[in-house]
């Protein structure tokens, strides 16, 4: 018993010391920073990014005022065709005024010379005003109205000027006579009036 005992504890190992053999410092130490090429990289890659985002926007705005430009295009158009519809509805008696004035003026010729005349029919003087009158209310419901500028200022916009006369009557530059009224259908000129103007003696 004693002599296996003995040989059990020949065999037990000893505790190892502390070893001599020297620690590598550099597998010990923290992993170092990134190098200055991967720094350069990050910086390129943020540049990128930077004039990608600037670009974007940049286009976002072109794209905004383009749309805007558009927008106020189609604005205009609309205005303008719903006024120039409006003009059509307003002036589309136009043509058939300007034929129906020559009508008018041999009828007022006509009552004109018939008052002149000593054995003129009442009756008839009384026909011919009564036409006049409804063909003058009925151009007045169409937006007509005459131009008599009986002594007003001369205006090239609606009279016509076929001479000038030496007068004291009127005032210098305005209407001594009428020859021939004109017609408005509503601000429009349809046909100017036809005048002789004043000028100073």
């Amino acid at each position: 018993m004693n002599k296996e005992n003995t040989e059990q504890g020949s065999n037990t190992e000893e505790p190892l010391e502390n070893s001599d053999t020297p620690i590598n410092e550099e597998e010990t130490e923290p992993i170092a920073n990134a190098s200055p090429t991967d720094s350069d990289e990050l910086e390129a890659d943020e540049e990128e990014v930077s004039a990608i985002e600037n670009e974007a926007l940049l286009q976002v705005a072109t794209l905004k005022e383009e749309l805007l430009r558009q927008h106020a295009e189609m604005d205009n158009f609309r205005k303008r065709m719903a006024r120039e519809q409006a003009d059509r509805l307003k002036y589309h008696h136009m043509e058939l005024i300007r034929e129906l004035l020559p009508a008018i003026d041999s009828l007022e010729r006509a009552l004109a010379h018939s008052q002149q005349q000593e054995d003129a029919s009442g009756s008839m003087i009384e026909g011919i005003e009564m036409v006049n009158r409804m063909m003058q209310e009925s151009l007045n419901k169409f937006g007509v109205s005459r131009i008599e500028p009986q002594g007003e200022p001369f205006d090239p916009n609606c009279h016509q000027a076929v001479g000038m006369v030496q007068t004291d009557e009127v005032p210098e530059n305005h209407v001594l006579d009428v020859f021939q009224v004109g017609y408005y259908l509503h601000d429009r000129v349809v046909r100017p009036a036809m005048v002789r103007v004043a000028e100073k003696p």
